[in-house]
């Protein structure tokens, strides 16, 4: 038998040998067995370790299912329950209910999360996922330090679509009573408004039918209400290919009138025609916190595209706000019915 270390045997125990540590090695295995030896305990420790994870995960999920046999009276005890779903979607579901059927009026404050966790026979962390769920939804909010209420909902104002007279909106505000604001959270991080040259975003590529990147004549602008303080937020993208080298350098004295890109357009690419989309996303970056939006409230889009006599896109103006606040209106649905008081913005 060769020695401790010798030649075709292990190294002697703690010592290293082609990046691989030994411990506690029996001299008569081949260096290479041992190797393999090593690797095959290495990877049943790793096994034996992920699968006490998954039991500790599936003692976790097992703890928090159950049959809400307990619920509180005013539920019904033919109430559907999934039987494997987790209990704070139970307790949403439960909850939204309560909500959409008037149990507590807007305004009004939610139990506190100690009587909800009491009343549903669970823990605080699982009625905090239910109220997150619904705070989501749009249904509550939260006020820290105060607790949660039943969000109010606020009375809409319209926004007058499809009319026959068609503004530039971007040129003029204040004749439909707005007045344009840089929000707070925009100035702080060194944003701007006004007007200027910049490459297409995707969705101003896609509704001028130019490819993304290419030259336009950009222009942002944010409006706040005088008497509602509700704002929106307002862009407008024109292809640069329609502008010639001339017009290009005089397109501030273009601006500076209200009608004075909507009247170049027209006589270059008249008679125009519009087409109006209305849709709904989720507002991005800094848009909830710039228009003062709750936690779920999605954003009401306004496109408006101009064509010109051969079909061609050659402006789109797009007006986002806030859902809850606003919404569109065609002017053929008899808009005198609405009364002007309601009429906050003329497209």
């Amino acid at each position: 038998m060769a020695p401790r270390g010798g030649a075709g045997c292990l190294p002697a125990e703690g010592a290293v040998s082609g990046g691989h540590l030994f411990v506690g090695c029996s001299g008569v295995v081949g260096c290479g067995a041992s190797e393999l030896l090593w690797s095959f305990l290495l990877h049943e420790l790793f096994m034996q370790t992920k699968m006490l994870n998954i039991l500790v995960v599936i003692d976790t999920v097992a703890q928090d299912v159950v049959h809400l046999g307990g619920q509180p009276s005013s539920h019904s005890e033919g109430a559907p329950v999934v039987g494997a779903d987790a209990r704070w979607r139970q307790i949403a579901d439960y909850l939204r209910t309560d909500v959409l059927d008037g149990r507590w009026q807007p305004g009004q404050a939610l139990p506190g999360e100690n009587q909800l966790a009491e009343d549903y026979a669970t823990s605080r962390p699982t009625v905090r996922l239910a109220i997150a769920a619904l705070v989501n939804e749009g249904l509550l909010t939260v006020a820290h330090g105060r607790g949660t209420f039943i969000r109010p909902r606020p009375d809409r104002r319209t926004i007058l679509i499809a009319g026959a007279d068609h503004h530039d909106l971007l040129a003029d505000p204040t004749c439909q009573g707005w007045q344009r604001v840089l929000p707070e959270v925009y100035a702080k991080a060194g944003g701007v408004d006004g007007n200027w040259w910049n490459p297409a975003s995707r969705d101003d590529a896609e509704a001028l039918g130019i490819r993304t990147g290419a030259l336009t004549r950009y222009r942002i602008a944010f409006w706040r209400h005088r008497k509602l303080r509700s704002t929106l937020q307002l862009t407008s993208a024109i292809p640069a290919d329609l502008f010639d080298a001339t017009d290009r350098e005089r397109i501030d004295d273009l601006e500076a009138d209200p009608a004075g890109l909507y009247g170049y357009l027209a006589a270059r690419r008249g008679p125009v025609r519009w087409h109006t989309t209305v849709t709904a996303r989720m507002p991005a970056g800094s848009q909830m916190e710039a228009m003062g939006m709750e936690v779920g409230t999605p954003l009401l889009q306004i496109s408006r595209t101009m064509l010109g006599i051969d079909g061609r896109p050659i402006e789109v103006t797009e007006i986002q706000g806030p859902a809850d606040r606003f919404e569109a209106v065609s002017a053929h649905e008899e808009p005198d019915s609405l009364g002007d008081g309601l009429i906050v913005l003329r497209l």
